[in-house]
């Protein structure tokens, strides 16, 4: 589903990177926020939402992605609240 090294027949696959900016919206928990950063540094891949939250993001994940409203929904196997 995304390219992590886009080829001429990939063009439209999106990047983990073109995803900054968009909203998270989680089938559970509603929306979480917009992406501020995306780090592949790592070995899983976080998304920075605008709150801070970090959030590791796999394509399994995934739901949907909707780049007219810059709208990501996905469904995470875990939340975790941390006070």
């Amino acid at each position: 589903m995304l390219a992590s090294n886009l080829s001429e027949d990939d063009e439209l696959l999106p990047t983990w990177q073109s995803l900054t900016g968009y909203r998270v919206l989680d089938t559970d928990q509603g929306e979480l926020g917009t992406i501020i950063h995306v780090d592949e540094t790592t070995i899983n891949t976080l998304i920075t939402l605008s709150d801070g939250r970090l959030i590791p993001i796999h394509e399994d994940f995934i739901i949907n992605i909707e780049p007219d409203k810059q709208l990501l929904t996905i469904c995470l196997p875990f939340i975790c609240t941390i006070q």
